[in-house]
Protein backbone atom coordinates (compact mmCIF):
# COMPACT_ATOMS: atom_id res chain seq x y z
CA UNK A 1 0.00 0.00 0.00
CA UNK A 2 1.23 3.45 -0.92
CA UNK A 3 0.70 6.26 1.59
CA UNK A 4 -0.01 9.64 0.01
CA UNK A 5 -0.70 12.86 1.88
CA UNK A 6 -4.12 14.46 1.68
CA UNK A 7 -2.16 17.67 1.17
CA UNK A 8 -1.01 16.38 -2.24
CA UNK A 9 -4.62 16.34 -3.42
CA UNK A 10 -5.42 19.67 -1.78
CA UNK A 11 -2.38 21.38 -3.25
CA UNK A 12 -2.88 20.28 -6.83
CA UNK A 13 -6.67 20.55 -6.88
CA UNK A 14 -6.33 24.08 -5.51
CA UNK A 15 -3.84 24.81 -8.29
CA UNK A 16 -7.00 24.72 -10.39
CA UNK A 17 -9.84 25.74 -8.08
CA UNK A 18 -8.07 28.67 -6.43
CA UNK A 19 -5.70 29.80 -9.19
CA UNK A 20 -8.49 30.02 -11.74
CA UNK A 21 -10.09 32.85 -9.79
CA UNK A 22 -7.03 35.10 -9.84
CA UNK A 23 -8.20 36.71 -13.10
CA UNK A 24 -11.80 35.38 -13.16
CA UNK A 25 -14.95 36.06 -11.13
CA UNK A 26 -17.02 32.99 -12.11
CA UNK A 27 -16.17 29.39 -12.95
CA UNK A 28 -15.97 28.50 -16.65
CA UNK A 29 -19.03 27.22 -18.51
CA UNK A 30 -17.14 24.06 -19.52
CA UNK A 31 -14.55 22.13 -17.52
CA UNK A 32 -12.09 22.66 -20.41
CA UNK A 33 -12.01 26.31 -19.32
CA UNK A 34 -9.62 25.15 -16.61
CA UNK A 35 -7.12 24.07 -19.28
CA UNK A 36 -4.44 26.66 -18.50
CA UNK A 37 -4.62 25.86 -14.78
CA UNK A 38 -4.33 22.13 -15.49
CA UNK A 39 -1.29 22.77 -17.70
CA UNK A 40 0.34 24.73 -14.87
CA UNK A 41 -0.55 21.96 -12.42
CA UNK A 42 1.13 19.38 -14.67
CA UNK A 43 4.27 21.49 -15.03
CA UNK A 44 4.53 21.97 -11.27
CA UNK A 45 3.93 18.27 -10.56
CA UNK A 46 6.62 17.38 -13.10
CA UNK A 47 9.05 19.89 -11.59
CA UNK A 48 8.59 18.42 -8.10
CA UNK A 49 8.54 14.78 -9.22
CA UNK A 50 4.91 14.40 -8.10
CA UNK A 51 3.31 13.20 -11.36
CA UNK A 52 3.17 9.49 -10.58
CA UNK A 53 1.88 10.07 -7.04
CA UNK A 54 -0.63 12.62 -8.27
CA UNK A 55 -2.05 10.19 -10.82
CA UNK A 56 -2.50 7.59 -8.07
CA UNK A 57 -4.09 10.20 -5.78
CA UNK A 58 -6.51 11.33 -8.51
CA UNK A 59 -7.46 7.72 -9.27
CA UNK A 60 -7.93 6.98 -5.59
CA UNK A 61 -10.22 9.98 -5.16
CA UNK A 62 -12.23 9.15 -8.29
CA UNK A 63 -12.72 5.54 -7.24
CA UNK A 64 -13.90 6.39 -3.71
CA UNK A 65 -17.25 8.19 -3.85
CA UNK A 66 -17.50 8.20 -0.06
CA UNK A 67 -14.74 10.85 0.05
CA UNK A 68 -16.04 14.42 -0.13
CA UNK A 69 -13.88 15.82 -2.93
CA UNK A 70 -15.03 19.37 -2.19
CA UNK A 71 -12.88 19.28 0.96
CA UNK A 72 -9.78 19.50 -1.27
CA UNK A 73 -10.91 22.56 -3.27
CA UNK A 74 -10.13 25.38 -0.85
CA UNK A 75 -12.53 28.14 0.07
CA UNK A 76 -12.12 30.67 -2.72
CA UNK A 77 -15.30 29.41 -4.44
CA UNK A 78 -17.86 26.94 -3.07
CA UNK A 79 -17.25 23.86 -5.25
CA UNK A 80 -19.34 20.78 -4.55
CA UNK A 81 -18.17 17.17 -4.69
CA UNK A 82 -19.37 16.60 -8.28
CA UNK A 83 -17.65 19.75 -9.57
CA UNK A 84 -14.33 18.80 -8.00
CA UNK A 85 -14.58 15.27 -9.36
CA UNK A 86 -15.29 16.66 -12.83
CA UNK A 87 -12.18 18.84 -12.59
CA UNK A 88 -10.08 15.88 -11.39
CA UNK A 89 -11.39 13.67 -14.24
CA UNK A 90 -10.60 16.44 -16.71
CA UNK A 91 -7.11 16.97 -15.28
CA UNK A 92 -6.40 13.23 -15.33
CA UNK A 93 -7.54 12.82 -18.93
CA UNK A 94 -5.56 15.89 -19.99
CA UNK A 95 -2.30 15.05 -18.22
CA UNK A 96 -2.46 11.30 -18.92
CA UNK A 97 -4.55 10.99 -22.12
CA UNK A 98 -3.63 7.32 -22.62
CA UNK A 99 -4.32 6.24 -19.04
CA UNK A 100 -7.58 4.43 -19.77
CA UNK A 101 -10.44 4.16 -17.29
CA UNK A 102 -9.89 4.55 -13.56
CA UNK A 103 -9.70 1.10 -11.98
CA UNK A 104 -13.01 0.37 -10.23
CA UNK A 105 -11.44 -0.11 -6.80
CA UNK A 106 -8.68 2.38 -7.47
CA UNK A 107 -5.03 1.99 -6.64
CA UNK A 108 -3.81 0.53 -3.35
CA UNK A 109 -3.44 3.90 -1.63
CA UNK A 110 -4.05 5.26 1.83
CA UNK A 111 -4.38 8.99 2.39
CA UNK A 112 -2.43 10.23 5.41
CA UNK A 113 -2.21 13.50 7.29
CA UNK A 114 1.20 14.83 6.30
CA UNK A 115 2.22 18.14 4.79
CA UNK A 116 3.36 18.12 1.20
CA UNK A 117 6.78 19.40 2.27
CA UNK A 118 7.18 16.62 4.87
CA UNK A 119 6.13 13.99 2.34
CA UNK A 120 8.53 15.30 -0.29
CA UNK A 121 11.34 15.34 2.27
CA UNK A 122 10.58 11.75 3.31
CA UNK A 123 10.80 10.54 -0.27
CA UNK A 124 13.83 12.67 -1.06
CA UNK A 125 11.94 15.02 -3.33
CA UNK A 126 11.95 18.76 -3.62
CA UNK A 127 10.48 20.76 -0.79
Amino acid sequence: MIELPRSLLSHYIQDVTVSYFDPEDHPPEEVSGYGACVSNLALEAMRFGDLEALKLAFEYLLSHPEIDASAFAGDRYPYDDDEVREIVRYARSTIWPDAGPVPERGPDVRLVNLSLQEWRALRGGHG
